[in-house]
């Protein structure tokens, strides 16, 4: 079943098939790796925040599109990771799942997580001046940073 899914990507990719999560999880950290699952629990850690991404030994579980990670498979995992939604619906098509977790590895390993973090503060500061310039949020000194953070995100984020 895999060669009709793979579309022939098994001969260029290494894999492994495993009955269940549980075995291919004490493989995995019997190899040493960090397993996360992608899942919104209550202690999840919102993916951009998410410190490990940098980790050369890390493995995901992704869930059922409907149902999710098992909770029997989160116990086993070192975490959990939360790709942050807005809206009612809070679920995403398998494939695009992966694609936004593999981008942000990829993003952070090319960029590190501090020079993502430092292109953010640049890119929140811009934005602020522009507000500011066009008379929608005027400057206050009183006007907790954090909260004018989240205004300036949140205005970027609808403004696109």
């Amino acid at each position: 079943e895999i060669s009709k899914t793979a579309l022939g990507a098994q001969d260029s990719v290494d894999w492994k098939y495993f009955e269940n999560a549980k075995m291919a999880i004490q493989h995995l950290k019997q190899l040493q790796y960090k397993i996360f699952a992608i899942e919104q629990v209550a202690d999840s850690i919102s993916l951009e925040k998410f410190p490990e991404l940098i980790i050369d030994k890390i493995a995901f579980v992704f869930g059922n599109e409907v149902s999710g990670v098992e909770q029997e498979t989160i116990l086993l995992c070192d975490g959990c990771i939360e790709i942050p939604q807005f809206g009612i619906k809070h679920s995403l098509n398998i494939s695009v799942a992966v694609g936004i977790v593999l981008w942000e590895i990829v993003r952070t390993r090319i960029f590190g997580i501090n020079e993502i973090n430092r292109i953010e503060e640049i890119n929140t500061k811009r934005l602020l001046k522009k507000l500011i310039q066009l008379k929608i949020i005027y400057p206050c000194k009183h006007l907790p940073t954090l909260y004018l953070q989240c205004l300036v995100r949140l205005l970027g984020f609808l403004l696109g």
